[in-house]
This record gives structure tokens, C-alpha cells and sequence, in this order.
């Protein structure tokens, strides 16, 4: 009965992503200290055990977006679009580029990944040091 549901939770954790909490266990606070992929720097978790349980099913991914970030795409996330359009067509064409090196469609969750990343709305920063520090400067203001 414990691995039926060990089985069941392994399988719906791939089913929604949260760029602000573990992949796995959806944990999250302040007690939680996340820690992107050293790689992809897309997908957070809360320890070593979570990241290397779900290494098997984020490999392909991780090592695609790895490609298509390494220029043998001719692509480069550096560049950010002036205004919300533009950035979200940036983001859409890096999906389309990592979907085409996986040759396979995204799924649901990896396109969630692509598209609400821990980032700020306004000039698109993903440095998570660099968001703490404007989140304190803003709300001191």
C-alpha cells in the first residue's frame, strides 16, 4: 500500500511547476532553502535526495535546454526584449528550440517551466540574489 502511493506521488509531481518551490515535494518558506539546478538553473529543489530522484526524468531536458543555451542553436536568453511582448516571444522561441532538440513536444509542466520562471516582471532579472535585494529595497520604499 506505502509504494502504491509512493508510486502515485511520483507520478503527479511532474504534473505542475512552481518556480518558488521543491519539484518534488512542492515544499516551500523560509525554513525551505531551495537550490536551482547547477545546470539548467530552470527547476528548484529542496535537498540533494529530491534532485537526484527526479535526475532520470530531468536529464533529457536539462541537457537540451543546456544545448540550446550553449549557442548550437544560435540562441542566447541574455537578450531581453523592451517590453512584455517581446520577452514572452523570446521565451516561446527558446521553448520551440529545446522542444525541437528533445524532438519531442514539451510537456505541460516543462512548458510552465519556460513560462512563469522565478523572474522579475518588469526587466526580466533571474538572479535570485538580485530579486531578494529589490524585494527588500521595494518594500522599504
Amino acid at each position: 500500500m506505502e509504494s502504491e502511493a509512493r508510486n502515485q506521488i511520483n507520478n503527479d509531481y511532474n504534473k505542475f511547476f512552481y518556480a518558488t518551490m521543491c519539484h518534488v515535494c512542492k515544499r516551500i518558506g523560509d525554513g525551505v532553502p531551495l537550490k536551482l539546478c547547477s545546470n539548467c538553473k530552470m527547476i528548484s529543489y529542496c535537498g540533494q535526495e529530491h534532485q537526484k530522484q527526479h535526475w532520470k526524468q530531468h536529464k533529457p531536458l536539462c541537457k537540451a535546454i543546456q544545448n540550446v543555451l550553449q549557442g548550437r542553436q544560435g540562441y542566447n536568453m541574455n537578450v531581453r526584449g523592451e517590453t512584455s511582448e517581446e520577452w514572452i516571444n523570446i521565451k516561446q522561441m527558446f521553448m520551440l528550440l529545446v522542444s525541437r532538440v528533445l524532438k519531442r513536444r514539451l510537456t505541460m509542466c516543462e512548458m510552465q517551466m519556460f513560462k512563469f520562471p522565478r523572474e522579475c516582471l518588469i526587466c526580466h532579472e533571474r538572479n535570485a540574489q538580485s530579486l531578494k535585494g529589490r524585494l527588500s529595497y521595494i518594500s522599504r520604499a
